[in-house]
């Protein structure tokens, strides 16, 4: 008969760590050039330091280290690429903890829109009921082109597409000045 007794005086679980705002979500596309990111550690025995790593896809951006929660870091200037970040945090006696990684696309270039034919020239004046608009948009992350319709008082007609081609013919029109 055997009886073994351990006495736990606390202190033995890794630090706890989280992301905070203004933390960047996962996922996000940024139209700006600097990435926020906000760490909060907490440990029953004490912090020895938190970690923030910022990465493009092929090698290590920045790296920031502080000895006290929170760790918010600002990074700028960055050029137009997918990032991802995490973070870790380690106690005084080497616990360590860290966070998932946070995906974040920098996309500041604006999309290049070019209205093709059979697109009507500016100022046209036609004798028929529709109004055929087509665009080609040029943009490494497009997410939608939206074409937008209105006569002289309000929005008479809308279209959306994932595509980076996209024709509309807009049919049955009145007799009336149109914009796009």
């Amino acid at each position: 008969n055997h009886t073994a007794t351990t006495n736990s005086t606390g202190g033995d679980d890794p630090p706890v760590i989280n992301f905070a705002d203004p933390t960047e979500t996962n996922a996000s596309y940024l139209n700006r050039n600097n990435i926020l990111i906000n760490v909060t550690a907490t440990d029953d025995i004490g912090l020895s330091n938190i970690t923030i790593f910022l990465y493009n896809t092929t090698t290590l951006v920045n790296k920031t280290i502080t000895t006290i929660s929170p760790n918010g870091v600002n990074i700028t200037n960055l050029p137009d690429t997918t990032y991802y970040f995490n973070a870790s945090a380690m106690d005084t006696i080497n616990q360590a903890s860290k966070t998932l990684t946070r995906t974040v696309v920098v996309d500041t270039t604006k999309p290049l829109i070019n209205f093709t034919f059979p697109t009507e020239n500016n100022g046209t004046t036609l004798a028929r009921n529709n109004i055929a608009i087509n665009v080609t948009v040029i943009d490494v992350n497009l997410k939608n082109v939206t074409i937008l319709l209105y006569n002289t008082t309000s929005l008479v007609g809308s279209s959306n597409s994932t595509l980076s081609s996209f024709l509309v013919n807009n049919t049955y029109l009145l007799q009336t000045t149109y914009y796009f």
